[in-house]
């Protein structure tokens, strides 16, 4: 359905400003779904699709190569992008994400609340709990306290938080940053939450199961 989309957009007509949007759709799906070279193949038609100082734009792109790229296991690539290390498509990582990546920004907002947390999934397959945990404390106490949705992905960066003091065997910060997470994706956005009713599990694997299947 995204790609017969595209068709629309090649009339030249008004649905045409939103072909990045599209792809930033396509792209992401085409990730979750484990189809690499799709993924490729939208991020190159994205980035020459969206206009150079299109900032917000830029910054909704940065969110999905970045989650693509954890998706798709390319968890260096990631890291190394969002950091302003290397380039895709010859596109750098926007500002907002490379200070978010570094602990460096004073506020945090979606869309990077989503890049951040595929970044703390991609510390902790690196295998460096410590960094993941850092990452991860930095954006529960840098976004405070956003409501609604912000605020259940806010969440869902708390429980990827409990599952990396889990790595570095600190079950006691892990049961602690998990309840916590539980707790507010009640409370933030409780139909969100029944939609993905594994995040409240007892159990650490299915819930990272479940972080998995989350668009947001």
């Amino acid at each position: 359905m995204r790609s017969a989309n595209l068709a629309l957009h090649d009339r030249g007509n008004p649905l045409d400003k939103v072909r990045p949007a599209t792809l930033c759709h396509l792209a992401l799906d085409a990730s979750l779904g484990g189809d690499r070279e799709s993924f490729k193949r939208s991020i190159a038609l994205l980035c020459a699709a969206t206009r150079p100082g299109d900032e917000n734009q830029w910054r909704f792109n940065a969110t999905v190569i970045v989650r693509g790229l954890v998706a798709l296991g390319d968890h260096d690539s990631a890291l190394r992008w969002s950091r302003d290390e290397t380039r895709i498509e010859g596109c750098r990582a926007p500002a907002t994400l490379t200070l978010a990546s570094s602990c460096a920004a004073t506020t945090l907002t979606a869309p990077e609340i989503s890049a951040v947390r595929s970044l703390v999934r991609a510390l902790r397959r690196l295998g460096r709990p410590g960094e993941a945990i850092a990452l991860g404390t930095w954006a529960v106490k840098t976004a405070a306290a956003p409501a609604e949705l912000f605020g259940w992905m806010l969440a869902l960066v708390q429980l990827e938080l409990g599952l990396a003091h889990g790595d570095a065997g600190d079950d006691e910060a892990a049961n602690l940053a998990t309840r916590d997470a539980q707790a507010r994706l009640v409370r933030e956005h409780p139909t969100a939450t029944r939609c993905h009713a594994a995040l409240l599990s007892p159990d650490a694997t299915e819930r990272e199961r479940e972080l998995d299947r989350v668009w947001y």
